[in-house]
């Protein structure tokens, strides 16, 4: 998440991976995530990654209360293409 061009982005589907590191406390993932303007869209999938067993009850509430501020979608093509093509444009350093 050290590529400045993330700061530009103002919608955008996040990958787990991206989640994983707010739950680890990356500084520039928590920046990521705390910008107000910001629409964030996560996927069925990487709910379900995050709250896979074993996981302890305080951190599923942890991250479901994290969740809840952000969009739940079920990409469909359209979007896991262009969520293809961005993860190409905007690779992760």
């Amino acid at each position: 998440m050290s590529d400045a061009s993330w700061s530009d982005v103002r919608s955008t589907l996040v990958d787990t991976g991206v989640f994983v590191y707010w739950l680890r406390g990356d500084r520039t993932a928590q920046q990521f995530f705390r910008d107000p303007e910001k629409i964030v869209y996560y996927s069925k999938v990487t709910r379900k990654e995050l709250l896979r067993k074993p996981i302890r009850e305080a951190e599923t509430q942890r991250v479901k209360a994290f969740l809840s501020r952000f969009r739940l979608i079920n990409p469909d093509a359209q979007i896991a293409a262009r969520f293809s093509e961005s993860l190409h444009k905007y690779p992760y350093l």
